[in-house]
């Protein structure tokens, strides 16, 4: 729940207007034992780690009223790891940094800001789109997690203007933003600077009752020339009321293309160029009552033989979450998975987790 812990009346020489700011964020830790075997040698690690299910957080956000319908909005939100103290994106306002206008016609932002693509990736990922949630493993398209398969995009963007629309059509809204480059140096088909490129991201959602659907869209330019990589999703959830069910599905271009440099090779380039990977998830949250809630989710994923031998990955989720107040809830489950390749060994990865996360 979040707190207004400050509303101060501005006073300016044409009259008063009311800026309301307000202090919120959360904090996420818990125990984790996670195992990883090659078939060869197995590793597991046994710790108290931050974010298990959200990442821990703290912002400020403000809005003013401007007169004629149009406010003034910002918002400023700090990651940390509570295990540890440290800074969760490597910079004071790593989660936003961002000031913009709202009204009738929607919302428009400039800074660093959270991609349309991004709002709306684990939308439909059932076990709360945390550690527990196989598709953080297996898939490619969606952000991924520390050990997993690791993420084809970047989930906030500097340099950032992003456009957010009212509801159209009845229960239809949209968000589309681009991100400048900024180029400052040679940016050429054999030394690609991923920093010197631009990203486009958009997303179109349908929500209506307890019906949801949506679509979104991100790519990330690496040089004028080569196209970067790219991913879509497609999420659809339906509330049956006694259980919540919950799809997704994910594809993923020219995978690999966020790790390359300027001192990438052409071949190195040339090898990112086609290499796509798919993946999907099946869902449910089945509420037991009003305080207690059972989820699963069974994810899979395929690459295509260009990348690492047409590699399959599969896994099941499961999870129980319990409410201590309205803000506060207690978590707990097992996640385990596979990865499958030509010529390889299996490798699997499982983790089991308990956890607390509590609200302001």
């Amino acid at each position: 729940m979040k707190k207004t812990v400050v509303a101060l009346a501005v006073l300016a020489a044409s009259g008063a207007s009311m800026a309301q700011v307000t202090l919120y964020g959360l904090v996420d830790a818990g125990f984790k034992a996670e195992k990883i075997d090659n078939g060869t040698t197995s590793l597991t690690v046994n710790k108290i780690d931050s974010g298990l299910i959200n990442g821990s957080r703290w912002g400020v956000k403000g809005t003013e009223d401007l007169g004629g319908g149009l406010k003034a909005i910002f918002n400023m939100e700090n990651g940390f790891n509570i295990d540890d103290g440290t800074q969760g994106q490597g910079r004071l306002f790593g989660r936003a940094a961002w000031v913009g206008i709202s009204g009738d016609f929607g919302a428009i932002k400039a800074g660093r800001i959270s991609t349309p693509y991004y709002d709306l990736d684990g939308q439909t990922d059932a076990v709360w789109d945390g550690a527990l949630s196989p598709l953080q493993y297996v898939g490619r398209s969606n952000n991924g997690s520390p050990g997993g398969i690791g993420p084809n995009f970047t989930a906030r963007q500097n340099n950032q203007v992003k456009y957010e629309s009212p509801k159209f059509m009845g229960d239809f809204t949209a968000a589309i933003s681009y991100s400048l480059g900024e180029n400052t140096a040679a940016n050429t088909a054999t030394t690609p600077k991923i920093d010197a490129g631009s990203t486009v991201s958009f997303n179109v959602a349908y929500i209506s009752g307890p019906l949801n659907v949506s679509l979104a869209y991100q790519e990330e330019k690496i040089t004028d020339a080569l196209k970067g990589a790219n991913v879509t999703r497609l999420n659809a959830s339906y509330d049956f009321g006694i259980a919540k069910v919950m799809f997704a599905y994910g594809k993923s271009g020219n995978v690999g293309a966020l790790g390359l440099t300027g001192a990438s090779t052409a071949a190195q380039v040339a090898a990112v160029d086609g290499a796509d990977s798919s993946d999907w998830q099946l869902g449910v949250d089945y509420p037991v009552n009003s305080a207690l809630t059972l989820s699963a989710s069974y994810a899979g994923a395929e690459d295509n033989k260009q990348l690492i031998n047409g590699q399959t990955r599969d896994g099941l989720g499961l999870g129980a979450r319990y409410a201590l107040s309205k803000r506060t809830f207690v978590y707990g489950g097992y996640e385990y998975d596979t990865r499958k390749a030509s010529g390889t060994k299996d490798i699997t990865h499982d983790i089991f987790a308990l956890g607390v996360q509590h609200r302001f």
